[in-house]
């Protein structure tokens, strides 16, 4: 990820939800949203004060909420609806886990 296209926290909300879209329908498919894909940055990762922000405020407007069990976030119904709504797509280049080879 080319960290210097990443300057705010309402560009970091748009990644988050690109990648826990482009995710969830990687591993879970289209149709059927029982299981959700979830993600974290841990404290160290350079992105994480933009992360965190960003995750707040997804939070709050319902978006996304975090898995008590694991600390990592998902998308909420909410938040699916409005991807499917905004046609979300992710381009390789923004992806949080391209060194992953995922």
């Amino acid at each position: 990820m080319n960290l210097t296209r990443i300057i705010s926290v309402p560009k970091m909300k748009d990644l988050v939800l690109r990648n826990l879209w482009h995710y969830q329908r990687r591993h879970f498919g289209t149709t059927d949203f029982k299981q959700r894909w979830t993600f974290t940055l841990t404290e160290e990762h350079p992105l994480f004060p933009y992360f965190a922000g960003a995750i707040l405020s997804l939070k709050r407007e319902g978006l996304v909420d975090e898995d008590g069990d694991n600390g990592q976030f998902f998308l909420t119904a909410k938040g699916i609806a409005h991807c499917e709504q905004e046609n979300l797509e992710l381009e390789f280049e923004d992806r949080f886990f391209q060194d992953f080879g995922i």
